[in-house]
Formats: structure tokens, sequence, C-alpha cells
């Protein structure tokens, strides 16, 4: 068989998955600030991500050299994307995209269950219109959106549980272990649905008498997640970055925020409320949630069993309770939206009971739909080069839009790349992306300032400001509200030890100007 016939062969055989594969990378070359299609991703946090993932590539070790406070499998993640592209946010679009690719592949393994090949396309096709609307999604690259294919994956197991008479594989429960392992070391504020998925699946087994099934899911779990585990604390162990770890990531998440006070009990309650209090507030969205759960509870569309549902439903509320903790933001309730994946496969199912299996054009169509639908359910698009005269690239003091293509990232990092001297701080605000833009590695630990209340970390400004007052740094970068004269909003020691080259305005969540000051 030749290499062309051979190809098509593989082509005919296989068509769904590389049609999965395609999508995935053009759906999110529209919706994530990481992409080609933007001049940068302007979001703080992925900003921090990608400096602690450099500095590790180069050697310096998260927690203990850079302070951060998401965990390192996340950080893992933005080491690889660095790897890939030094510089820009393209590595970033790439693993976005194939993460995203294995969340639909998992969509199309679970559809497949229920629908024709065709008709289980269509939930493929339709579903990141829904798991992508604003502002769930944010800018991209958050690790809420990264670690969508673990909660997906529980969704598998249970189709899987529903088909195969409440059995699974070792490989499978493994699986399930491994990848709790990983959520635990990316943000722990995400296990809540493997918490529930556990509990929930141990009760039914032992209601069912099922011992074997026991002790065969929790050795394989165990043995997944404490091999994840011991690998992430032996190795800070070696780099004697063991307590950072645990400082940063436990310690400083759960005790030096606003509500540090708060127990972990009227914590739960208040992520319900808030939760309830969202939905409210859209019922457009989020009560799809509610009614996506009542009519997987009350149907036998896609299980029968009754302990499948218990399963599922404990999910759902673990998620709930857990994905909530932190920060009340839009894009923490994006694991949320994965939820609304099963009803729509069930929809879909009920809607084409009839229908036969779609020609290849018609998919295609309805794929270019589906992109048209994804596209307006999110505005990222709004701040890409296909309106290249956008405010997140430059406005004026007066808040108008100017015809500069170039934003203060990209302008700094020239200018600080010229220069002998290439050491940077980014003083008194989260990464604003300079870092990145010039490809400069952080001198300090302290190469940022978290969102943390002074008076309970009080050293992460005080040694910016002794780098300052010592001219240990030869640029500083901070930002300012557009209209306030930096000569009032600036620090004496920065302007006592710097002097102002550049200054930049654009909007990001709100309009700033951005100064790049040199060491005198």
């Amino acid at each position: 068989m030749g290499v062309g016939k051979t190809m098509r062969h593989y082509v005919k055989k296989n068509w769904p998955i590389i049609f999965i594969l395609a999508y995935s990378l053009l759906v999110m070359l529209f919706v994530t600030k990481s992409s080609p299609l933007y001049y940068q991703n302007d979001w703080v946090d992925l900003n921090c991500f990608l400096t602690v993932g450099k500095g590790w590539r180069h050697g310096l070790i998260p927690y203990k050299d850079l302070f951060e406070q998401k965990g390192p499998v996340l950080y893992l993640i933005y080491l690889l994307a660095d790897l890939i592209t030094a510089k820009s946010y393209f590595g970033v679009y790439l693993i976005e995209s194939v993460l995203f690719c294995c969340s639909l592949l998992l969509i199309y393994k679970i559809a497949r269950y229920y629908s024709k090949k065709t008709h289980a396309l269509l939930s493929v096709i339709i579903v990141p219109s829904l798991l992508f609307m604003s502002p769930t999604f944010s800018k991209g690259g958050s690790v809420e959106e990264l670690m969508m294919p673990t909660t997906i994956y529980l969704f598998y197991l249970l189709v899987k549980l529903a088909h195969q008479n409440f059995e699974l594989s070792k490989l499978d429960y493994l699986m399930s272990g491994m990848l709790f392992g990983c959520v635990l070391w990316a943000k722990y504020t995400l296990i809540g649905g493997y918490l529930g998925f556990f509990l929930a699946l141990s009760i039914s087994l032992i209601m069912q008498r099922k011992w074997r099934a026991l002790w065969q899911s929790w050795s394989m779990i165990l043995l997944g997640s404490v091999g994840i585990s011991a690998i992430v604390l032996l190795y800070f162990k070696s780099q004697n970055a063991l307590y950072d770890l645990y400082f940063n990531y436990f310690y400083a998440n759960t005790n030096l925020y606003d509500g540090k006070h708060v127990d972990i009990v009227h914590k739960m309650i208040a992520s319900v409320v808030y939760y309830m209090q969202t939905v409210n507030k859209s019922w457009l969205l989020y009560g799809m949630l509610i009614i996506g759960l009542v009519v997987i509870l009350v149907s036998n569309g896609l299980f029968e069993d009754v302990y499948i549902k218990f399963i599922y439903c404990t999910v759902y509320i673990s998620m709930v309770v857990t994905v909530l903790l932190g920060l009340r933001l839009g894009y923490v309730m994006l694991p949320l939206m994965a939820f609304m994946v099963l009803p729509l496969i069930y929809l879909i199912k009920v809607a084409s009971h009839k229908i036969e299996e779609l020609p290849l054009p018609i998919c295609v169509f309805l794929g270019c739909l589906g992109l048209m639908m994804v596209i307006g359910s999110n505005t990222n698009i709004n701040e890409s080069r296909i309106f290249p005269n956008n405010q997140t690239v430059h406005i004026d003091k007066n808040g108008e839009k100017t015809n500069v293509y170039q934003t203060a990232q990209q302008n700094f990092a020239e200018i600080i790349n010229k220069s002998h001297d290439q050491t940077l701080l980014n003083y008194r605000n989260l990464d604003m992306g300079f870092y990145r833009a010039s490809g400069v590695l952080p001198t300090t630990k302290y190469f940022m300032t978290n969102n943390i209340p002074h008076d309970q970390l009080p050293e992460i400004l005080d040694t910016q400001n002794r780098l300052i007052t010592q001219k240990k740094v030869n640029f500083v970068v901070l930002r300012l509200p557009i209209n306030q004269d930096y000569r009032q909003g600036v620090a004496d020691n920065v302007l006592s030890n710097y002097r102002k080259i550049a200054q930049h305005s654009q909007f990001d969540e709100h309009a700033f100007t951005y100064y790049l000051f040199k060491k005198k």
C-alpha cells in the first residue's frame, strides 16, 4: 500500500479526531489572548505563572527563589510553554489547544456511548460556546481552564461505570488518582470534584457489597495520587525548598489574605451562598447548570443507576463548595461550566434520535457555526489584531484611541533590551508582562507585589523598596491610573534614585499609564 493511500485510509478512519484537533486549534486562536491573533496576554495572573515557569527553567526554584502561590504542576506547564517560546505567548497557546483538545476528545468519547459518530461531534462543536463564555474564561491560561480535562475525565468514568456494570479497570482508577494528584498540586481548591467522586464511589461500592472493586479502586487511586505527590515533595526536598512550598502554597493562601480568620466551615457555606447569588444574577447562564443537574437526576436518558446519579450529584456539590473557597471572580466559575457537558449530550441524543449520520460537509458547516457561537460568547476578540486600533494597545491621556500598534510591554522591552544592564523590577503590582516581553529574569524573590496585605507579609514591599533605594536594578516598571500625575503617584524612593524614560497608556480592565524608570 502506497504512502498516499495509507494516509487517505488513516484520515478516513480517524477524521473525527483530526477534526477535533483542528477545531481546538481554531477555537483557541480566537478565545485566548495567548494566541498569535493578539498582541499579548495582559492578564497579570498568567504573566506571574510564565515568569515563575521561565525562572524555573533557568534554575530559579519556585517558592524558594520566586514568590508565587499556585501549585508546582501549574508552573511546570508554564515551564514547558516557555521552552516552546521564550518571549511570546505562543507556547501557552499551543498547550491550551492541546489540553482543550483532550477535553473535546473525552466529550466525544462520552457522546459516542449515546449517539452516532457525527451526532457526537455536535457536542464537540457546541460545548466551546458554553465553556468559553465571558467572564468565566477570562483572558486564557487560568489554572481552571488548564485543569478542565481532569473534570471531564470524571464524567467519562461515570459513563463507563454506567455502561460496564459499575466496573472500572485498574488503569482507570490509577489515572484518576494521578489526575487528582495533578489537580492537588496545581490549585487545591479544584480537588472538590475528585473528593466527591472518591467518596460517593466508595459509598456506592460499599452499599453494593463490591468489596473487591472497593479495594482495587482505592489501591490504584492511592498509588496514583501518592506517586504524584511523592515526586513533588521529593523534588522540593532535594532543593531545600520544602518549607517554602508549604508556606507559599498552603499557608499564604489560607492565612495571609483577607478573610483569613474565617474558618473552613463558614467558607464552605459562603461558597454555596455565593454560587446561588451568582445564579440569581445570571439565570440564562448559571440557571442552565441547575436545570442540567435536575435533568440528569430525574431522567434516565443518560444514567439509570441511582448510584451513578448519586455520584454525579456529589461531584457537582463538592465542586461548588471547594472551587469558590478562594476569590469571588468570574473565572473561578469556569470548572462549573463543565457540568453543562452531560446535559448537552442528553439534549443532542434526544434531538437526533431519528436522524441518520450527517455528511462531512454538514459537519464542517456546523463547525463553522459553532465557531461563530464561540466568538459571540467570548469578548476577547474585541482586543485582538482584528481590531488593531483598540484600547488594550494604546490610548492617550484623554482616553481616546490612537494609531499606535505596540503595547507598553513591547515598547519598554525594546528599550530594556538595548541596555547592557537588563535587570528589572515590577514594582507595586502583580506581574504586568514586562519580564515576558523583555525576556529578563527576575533578580529578586519578590519580583512583583502580590495582593497580600502589607501587614501580613511586609517583606514583599520592603524588599522591593530596599532594591530601589540601593539601586540594585537598572529598570523599574510600574503603573498608575491614566490621569494621575506620576510625580504625585510614584514613591519618593523611585523619584530620588531613578528617572522616567518612557510612558505608555493602555486599557487593562481599567485605563492605566505604564512608566519605565532607569537608574540615575
